[in-house]
């Protein structure tokens, strides 16, 4: 029987990831958002910055909720704690929704100017 070797690149590898591209997202999407409107302007700046499109109340509480989340959910599942990785998958959930809110504020920002 082999022993169990803790490898923490392969279970926390995809929350990281996850939340590396959150906030991936959460700059270039705006950042693209702009770059639409100075085309569709015909290379004019748009009268918006791309730093106004983003609502920064709604980026504190995805970063609230992926903050606790991840290491909620890790704590859970090293200590096999189901409540632990109920409260951590309720935490990212809530940031998925947020960051999907926040996309869909976006991506209606830019269509509507």
């Amino acid at each position: 029987m082999r022993a169990w070797h803790w490898r923490p690149r392969r279970w926390l590898s995809g929350p990281i990831s996850r939340a590396a591209s959150f906030i991936i997202q959460g700059r270039l999407l705006p950042l693209h958002g702009w770059y639409r409107l100075f085309e569709a302007a015909g290379m004019t700046p748009p009268q918006r910055s791309a730093h106004t499109l983003p609502s920064h109340r709604l980026a504190k509480w995805i970063l609230i909720a992926w903050s606790a989340g991840v290491p909620l959910l890790a704590a859970g599942l090293a200590a096999a704690m189901p409540a632990l990785i109920r409260a951590g998958s309720i935490c990212l959930l809530a940031g998925v929704v947020f960051n999907a809110i926040q996309a869909y504020l976006i991506a209606s920002a830019v269509v509507d100017i």
